[in-house]
């Protein structure tokens, strides 16, 4: 009996390690796991498209499938989804890709997969949050992994907007502010909703805002400068 436990305890762990061998990451290396959620605030290609890249490191070909298992505040029409040789402009809830009819894409044994286009790229805008809820799953074994695509207008990224060095202070304000840059730059105030609130020209140094005709609330600051570039700040008003 302890004989046929040890067997089978090894056995699950040998089955664990190979599945474990089939990774997805994205792009940049960086490792895509389960449950993960990937938040977009922009519905531009460059900004908005999330690649993915698998590498099998299994004895055994991979036949990987993509299910998008629930959509929330869209109807897929606005999903673009390309993945092997085939291409869907828009995907339908609780549907398998490749469709039925459409080439699977099988990765061989000890091989990857690494091309940029394989992606995931809503291209619609919307007030509401939109979430697609995907699950990777393979066809010859059990892997799963699911995530989220999530757009969300309202989402700050901080390693993405904070390009400009920039100090603003004080956090919670009740009449004026200070923004510190070394730069000339625009200053863009929205609220939460993403409302455009006010836009001022801010001059390289220290210049203090009146910011007493503010409704108190939670404001973001975004702050751009001539070459594109982009730091966003918090500030309450009170």
């Amino acid at each position: 009996m302890k004989k046929q436990l040890l067997f089978l305890n090894l056995f699950l762990l040998i089955s664990t390690l190979s599945f474990a061998q089939i990774s997805i990451t994205k792009k940049d290396g960086t490792p895509i796991n389960d449950g993960d959620v990937f938040t977009y605030n922009s519905i531009e290609e460059a900004n908005a498209k999330l690649v993915f890249y698998v590498d099998n490191n299994t004895s055994n070909p991979v036949n990987l499938k993509v299910t998008f298992n629930d959509i929330t505040n869209a109807d897929g029409n606005d999903m673009q989804f390309c993945y092997g040789t085939t291409c869907y402009f828009n995907v339908t809830e609780g549907t398998q890709y490749p469709a039925v009819g459409d080439d699977d894409v099988i990765i061989a044994a000890n091989s990857n997969l690494q091309s940029n286009g394989n992606y995931f790229w809503n291209k619609v805008d919307g007030s509401d949050v939109i979430d697609y809820a995907i699950e990777f799953t393979d066809a010859n074994s059990d892997f799963s992994l699911s995530i989220t695509y999530r757009f969300d207008q309202n989402f700050i990224n901080v390693n993405e907007f904070n390009q400009i060095p920039v100090d603003v202070f004080p956090s919670v304000a009740n009449e004026t502010i200070n923004v510190r840059v070394k730069e000339n730059v625009d200053l863009n105030i929205f609220d939460l909703s993403g409302r455009l609130i006010r836009t001022e020209a801010i001059s390289a140094g220290v210049e203090t805002l009146n910011v007493s005709d503010l409704t108190p609330q939670t404001y973001i600051l975004k702050l751009s400068n001539k070459e594109g570039k982009v730091s966003t700040r918090k500030v309450v008003i009170k």
